[in-house]
């Protein structure tokens, strides 16, 4: 009788794990995100929506898992945040504030619901460029 328990567990288990990969994408834009020094950018990122809130973590890290740019990063404080009253809807981006060269790279967008995990790799590309304006230069990212 203990086999048979076994093997109906199992099956649960196989199918918990059929429904969460199936079910738990993660996805964000296939071409880089341009952006111009001093304005706002989105990294846009979404994830499925059935999930319950309580039980999903979002994080958005550069190179370093443990400093996500949300709230270790020091050169981050006070240029970000995600769209809270959008994340039951599958929005988890990130919004970038004042962008500056530093920002130009690769984001993770690390998605967490109970233990399993998916996530999507975002590029913020600046455009530079020199505009002639009444005699002088300004540069653009």
């Amino acid at each position: 009788r203990l086999s048979g328990h076994i093997v109906h567990l199992s099956r649960g288990i196989e199918q918990l794990f059929y429904f969460l990969v199936q079910e738990f994408t993660v996805s964000g834009p296939a071409l880089p995100v341009p952006a111009i020094a001093g304005s706002d950018v989105v990294l846009d990122c979404k994830c499925s929506t059935h999930l319950s809130l309580e039980r999903l973590e979002v994080r958005w890290f550069r190179t370093r898992f443990d400093s996500p740019v949300r709230e270790q990063d020091t050169a981050y404080r006070h240029r970000t945040g995600l769209f809270v009253e959008e994340i039951m809807n599958g929005n988890v981006s990130l919004r970038l504030q004042d962008v500056q060269v530093s920002d130009n790279g690769t984001y993770t967008c690390y998605d967490d619901y109970e233990g399993w995990y998916q996530e999507a790799q975002i590029q913020l590309h600046e455009c530079v460029r020199e505009i002639e304006r009444g005699g002088g230069r300004e540069e653009y990212l």
